[in-house]
């Protein structure tokens, strides 16, 4: 297969709905491309549910006082996301993607606490690789009903 050329992603946005925080993405294909898929990855920053004056060294094999400079308290997570993001761009006459939902973060979830990142990859694929992903999604996101395939 030939690699193809993923025109630049325009503007990713987020939107406070009832349900949480939706982040948004919006592009304008301008070459060739017919169909576009999306990776992401996210970032967050959270507090740890107790706090702590205190940690081991395992240097020095003893329980030591924490320096307010070094709190332990505050910590780093991530998400490597699985999910399918495909879209043809026929779909959306005129070539633009427009509003296009990426990920949903509910209200009550820790990404929301103090600092968050999200770092979006566009790639353009042929049609064939766009059939693939397409069976690959609803494989993985439809299956769960008595009429599923």
């Amino acid at each position: 297969m030939t690699p193809l050329t993923a025109p630049e992603i325009e503007q990713i946005t987020w939107r406070k709905q009832d349900t949480g925080v939706t982040i948004r993405l919006n592009t304008n294909v301008e070459n060739d491309t017919e169909h576009l898929l999306w990776q992401y990855e996210e970032d967050w920053v959270y507090r740890s549910a107790i706090t702590t004056s205190y940690a081991y060294n395992p240097i020095t094999e003893n329980v030591e006082e924490v320096l307010p400079e070094n709190n332990v308290s505050r910590c780093w997570n991530q998400n490597r996301v699985q999910r399918i993001l495909i879209e043809s761009i026929s779909r959306h006459g005129g070539g633009q993607v427009a509003d296009r939902e990426l990920a949903l973060i509910p209200n009550n979830s820790e990404k929301l606490g103090i600092r968050y990142s999200i770092l979006v990859k566009q790639m353009a694929i042929s049609k064939e690789a766009f059939d693939f992903w397409e069976i690959m999604r609803k494989n993985t996101e439809d299956i769960g009903g008595i009429f599923s395939p």
